[in-house]
């Protein structure tokens, strides 16, 4: 997707920021709740303030586990990064094009089919759904105004199977593009937080894999409809690991920086006020000496 727009205005033409390529209801959710696109945050973090080396922590934790999902370094691409933000809180709410959601047994699952009524039920009763595969139904319900319109259910597993959750993932993106989303919100599937007793996904291995799949349809399908892709955090946790894995796959693009509104040079005046002097005179005192 080209960056920029061109528009006539009174014969000139003014380049439009990838944020005004958003519709309008996606806009103010994501502005008024103070989130950024990826490109606006690598930025940032590379230019923040670094610690002297002695003080510097070294790697995250989360860098190193299972980092064999990570084959090759990818180089920076600014046209991918400014595609991606990073939310947190309800999925159901963001007013973008499509939702995906699991088919498992997920707080998120659950809260999908309650929103969306016994249509969906019914729906995807309708459908097979084998492991690593997906299946397309309406919002029915969840819609607010209109958006979300489509539900990508992926059928992930519950164990560290990095094969069947990478299938399931683009499954679903392939799907999305021959339906012309433009705006779509991705959560963190499979992945468990915290160890729990038996088998279980672990969080950091699922995000590797999120991260590794959305960077390979990117790359696949450069002239994507794609505009924006939230990737939709639930907890603290899963923000944290996202936070830290992402760079990894979507690193800072320094030679192709995009101005945003933090750049402008801003003129700041200073009023400055004028100090009232204090009166020399001294009531109920005399300057003169004392008579005898």
């Amino acid at each position: 997707m080209d960056e920029t727009i061109l528009q006539k205005d009174g014969g000139k033409h003014k380049n439009r920021s990838q944020w005004e390529l958003i519709k309008q209801p996606l806009y103010n959710q994501l502005k008024f709740s103070g989130n950024v696109l990826w490109c606006e945050a690598a930025k940032a973090r590379a230019k923040a303030y670094k610690p002297p080396r002695l003080f510097e922590r070294v790697t995250h934790q989360s860098r190193i586990a299972n980092l064999g999902s990570l084959s090759h370094i990818p180089k920076a691409n600014i046209e991918y990064n400014k595609r991606l933000c990073i939310v947190s809180g309800d999925i159901c709410a963001l007013a973008v094009d499509a939702l995906v959601v699991p088919i498992d047994s997920s707080e998120l699952c659950a809260r999908v089919h309650a929103l969306a009524g016994q249509e969906l039920e019914t729906a995807l009763k309708r459908q097979t759904i084998s492991l690593g595969d997906a299946g397309l139904t309406q919002a029915f319900q969840i819609a607010k105004d209109g958006l979300p319109q489509l539900l990508f259910h992926c059928s992930v597993p519950s164990v560290d199977d990095p094969t069947s959750l990478k299938q399931a993932y683009d499954r679903a993106f392939y799907m999305a593009d021959l339906e012309g989303v433009t705006t779509m919100a991705v959560p963190v599937m499979s992945g468990v937080s915290y160890p729990v007793g038996g088998d279980y996904y672990p969080l950091v291995a699922a995000v590797h894999v999120m991260l590794g799949c959305i960077r390979q349809q990117f790359e696949k399908s450069k002239n994507s409809h794609f505009i924006l892709l939230c990737i939709v955090c639930q907890t603290d946790r899963e923000k944290q690991v996202v936070n830290d894995l992402i760079e990894l796959y979507f690193p800072h693009d320094a030679e192709n920086e995009i101005p945003d509104d933090l750049d402008e040079k801003v003129e700041v005046v200073v009023e400055e006020k004028t100090k009232k002097k204090k009166s020399a005179k001294k009531s109920g005192k005399k300057s003169g000496k004392k008579k005898k």
